[in-house]
């Protein structure tokens, strides 16, 4: 069985950016030569000359959303994640956070060993950024870029 490493995410999202591209361009260019048939067959604005020019205009658009979608892409991809935090407040002053909710009627505070009251229960939602994974090389590529 043989193992192909995988490409980092932004290749493959920028290798189906291209694959669209260049197929969003024959089709533009097909509906030109049908326009232009329309038209020598019959005449200027007659036949489906109508429907092709609306059907270029519609591909022109999706070309330009994905050219500036390439452009717009070039950073590294951030992941956000939404977590809800429940805080419990001692007498003590400390904090206590958890990811889920107590069950108990008391906490057990870590610092001054008291029971904390589960009526201090704050709930907090948070979206947390998971930075890029770092893009690692093949074997094959690191030999060739350090040789």
């Amino acid at each position: 069985m043989s193992h192909k490493p995988a490409k980092p995410i932004q290749q493959q999202i920028q290798d189906l950016i291209n694959v669209r591209k260049a197929r969003l361009q024959k089709e533009i260019q097909e509906f030109e030569q049908k326009k232009r048939d329309a038209e020598y067959v019959y005449g200027l604005g007659g036949g489906t000359t109508g429907r092709c020019e609306k059907a270029i205009q519609i591909r022109e658009d999706e070309l330009e959303e994905l050219e500036a979608l390439s452009k717009s892409y070039g950073g590294p991809v951030t992941t956000t994640i939404k977590t809800t935090m429940y805080r419990y407040r001692c007498q003590c002053g400390s904090i206590v956070e958890t990811r889920q909710p107590v069950s108990r009627e008391y906490i057990d505070c870590p610092f001054c060993r008291g029971g904390i009251s589960k009526v201090t229960q704050e709930k907090k939602e948070r979206e947390i950024i998971l930075p890029p994974k770092p893009n690692y090389y093949t074997m094959e590529e690191w030999r060739k870029a350090h040789e």
